[in-house]
């Protein structure tokens, strides 16, 4: 995800190639006899290309803590376990919920692994309401519009029969364009920024379909695969077009009476978030923060003849993250 990492002029480039993980300086017993942490040093080979020469050297990352054979962290000389997570899964749900009024309320979300969560609800009007991370809301035809359905022929198109129930939702879009649809987006997203349609566009792509952004994972895929009977490949683990209009079919057939809601509680509809995982999201954020700070010193550099792999890299970020979540 994050490597081949790239300056902004697209100059330099920094590679993965590999990592070692080097020998325990202690056994485990003599790290909790002593008040250490069990560990083991990690170190990641890179390679450095810049217009003048190639580079490739060994970084130390820092030390990273080792399992014990019972699953177990030896942390400062206590031996510590990382507790598993129940969560809910990544994938799509239907729920309902009964307004103050009586009358039945169904709502499809869709929930990534990484990135901000969609919703689609009826509200009491028979309007298809889209939320786009639990805080803006908008016509669902509008960000239909924006995925490519710009016109009500495509949308006819697509949708088929369930284009009918459209129609109150068509009325409350004042939008007629994909740029009219974009530019209004943009400005509930960004209220105090000035709207563009190529920032709008980059908006709306690093929400839903940039991969760095945004993860439904191959798990959340299989779930929504499953739920609304479509065959997108797996390894397709962004928000598309197809998703979203079948969210809409799946809605329109609750309100007929086909379909069913899932439960949310019932353990079924949860997956366990074990140590490996927990750990990896540790590793990502790391990455990430140390991706940023490559990023910042590259732009600042003059010139790269002497550049070296240890001018750019700040291994602290990354350790200290991992330091932070085993000590919590």
């Amino acid at each position: 995800e994050v490597f081949p990492l790239e300056s902004y002029d697209g100059q330099i480039r920094l590679e993965y190639i590999g990592y070692t993980l080097g020998k325990e300086k202690y056994s485990r017993y003599e790290c909790q006899r002593r008040g250490m942490t069990y560990s083991a040093p990690l170190k990641v080979k890179l390679r450095l290309v810049t217009p003048v020469d190639i580079k490739e050297q060994e970084v130390y990352f820092g030390d990273f803590p080792l399992m014990t054979d019972t699953g177990t962290f030896i942390i400062n000389g206590d031996e510590r376990v990382v507790v598993s997570q129940i969560q809910r899964p990544p994938g799509v749900s239907f729920e309902e919920e009964t307004h103050p009024t009586g009358k039945s309320i169904y709502y499809g979300r869709i929930i990534p692994s990484r990135g901000a969560w969609f919703e689609i609800k009826y509200d009491l009007n028979d309007v298809l309401v889209a939320f786009v991370d639990r805080r803006r809301n908008f016509p669902a035809s509008q960000i239909l519009r924006i995925m490519g359905l710009s016109d009500s022929e495509s949308m006819q198109k697509m949708l088929g029969d369930h284009f009918d129930k459209l129609k109150p939702t068509l009325e409350k879009d004042h939008t007629t364009s994909k740029e009219e649809a974009l530019l209004d987006f943009y400005r509930k997203m960004r209220p105090t920024e000035p709207a563009t349609v190529e920032v709008a566009e980059t908006l709306f792509f690093r929400l839903f379909s940039d991969p760095k952004r945004y993860d439904l994972s191959k798990v959340g895929r299989h779930i929504v695969n499953r739920k609304l009977k479509t065959e997108v490949p797996l390894d397709n683990r962004v928000l598309d077009i197809r998703t979203v209009v079948e969210v809409i079919r799946y809605l329109v057939g609750l309100r007929e009476g086909r379909g069913e809601t899932d439960d949310i509680d019932h353990l079924g509809n949860r997956r366990i978030k074990s140590v490996g995982e927990l750990v990896q999201n540790q590793v990502r954020i790391g990455l990430s923060r140390l991706e940023r700070s490559i990023k910042e010193r590259l732009v600042v550099m003059s010139s790269f003849e002497n550049l070296t792999i240890h001018h750019l890299i700040n291994s602290r970020l990354f350790s200290n993250q991992i330091q932070d979540f085993f000590a919590r």
